[in-house]
Order: C-alpha cells, then sequence, then structure tokens
C-alpha cells in the first residue's frame, strides 16, 4: 500500500514538473530541488538508465527549431521526466560486415518465430474440437 501511495505521488509530482518544464520553466528550477542530470548522449542499448527511460528516448520525436522535446516516463518505483535536446544519427559505415550479418540473422530468427506463430494462431482458430488450451504453459495447473 505504502509503495502504491508512494508511485501515485511520484507520478503526480513527475506530472506536475513536466507541465512546468513544457510550460517554459527550466527543468531544474521545475523540479525544485529534486536531482537533475545533466546531458547525457545514449546509445539504443544504453544501460545507465532505466530500460524503459531509454525506451521513451528513442520514441520521442526529434527536436525542431532548437526546441526540447519533454517526456514522463513511469518506472518502478518512480517517475521519470527526461528532455531530448538533440539527436544525432549513427554512421553506418561504423558497423562491422559481421554485426550486420549478425543482425540479419537474428532479425530473420525473429520474423521467422513471428510467422510460425501466426500460423499456429491461424490453425488453432481454424481447427475444430477441443484443445488442451493453456495447459502447456508454464503457469498452468499440475493435474
Amino acid at each position: 500500500l505504502r509503495a502504491e501511495r508512494g508511485a501515485a505521488v511520484a507520478r503526480d509530482r513527475g506530472a506536475s514538473i513536466l507541465a512546468s518544464a513544457e510550460g517554459g520553466t527550466d527543468l531544474t528550477v521545475a523540479a525544485g530541488g529534486l536531482p537533475v542530470s545533466g546531458p547525457l548522449p545514449l546509445g539504443r542499448r544504453a544501460t545507465a538508465i532505466p530500460a524503459a527511460l531509454v525506451q521513451a528516448i528513442f520514441r520521442a520525436p526529434r527536436p525542431q527549431g532548437g526546441k526540447s522535446v519533454y517526456r514522463g516516463v513511469e518506472l518502478p518505483g518512480g517517475y521519470a521526466v527526461l528532455r531530448l535536446e538533440a539527436v544525432e544519427p549513427g554512421d553506418p559505415g561504423q558497423v562491422t560486415r559481421d554485426l550486420r550479418d549478425q543482425r540479419k540473422q537474428q532479425l530473420a530468427r525473429q520474423v521467422g518465430i513471428g510467422e510460425v506463430e501466426s500460423l499456429a494462431e491461424a490453425v488453432r482458430a481454424a481447427a475444430d474440437g477441443v484443445g488442451a488450451g493453456d495447459r502447456f504453459t508454464a503457469d498452468a495447473e499440475a493435474p
């Protein structure tokens, strides 16, 4: 119960800080004494900050006309407000051929798994009869 209340307070406080920052108040001032990190260059696989925050950063639109983009992100046990100031595109020339080939194989595997799952779902939907349901999942109860 205490954790739920704390999360609600963090979310409300974070939303307030976000609204102030979007309204033009400096983020440090809007944070009202809460810690604010300086600019931090990040890649998609950054581990210095929570994964949910990295995902939010890379989903945010590019800043236009020198205006920063602000987003609020709920995190386990808290809330973060991010300010995206600039986006620097990666240089494909720096990726080795081996790494490109490895990524192609990973993508092909992911696509293949998705196609097999879709096919299995279509077969289940078209089949007549009674299936095992979720009997084969880890959450299924023992007989």
